[in-house]
């Protein structure tokens, strides 16, 4: 899990990169840090699944 970092658009908000596990997340959660990404929520794709994915997202 990497430290929080600030987000340009909206200033003072911090976020999380690699949270893997639940204990993490609410850890995070307890430090005032609502907004994350890992595996947690989501695997990584490969290149052709995202633009798959992104394709079929604008379509809607």
């Amino acid at each position: 899990m990497r430290g929080g970092q600030r987000d340009r658009a909206q200033p003072g908000l911090a976020f999380a990169e690699g949270v893997e596990q639940e204990s993490q997340r609410r850890y995070l959660l307890e430090l005032g840090v609502p907004v994350g990404q890992g595996f947690l929520f989501a695997p990584g794709l490969p290149p052709d699944d995202l633009a798959r994915r992104l394709a079929a997202a604008h379509a809607r």
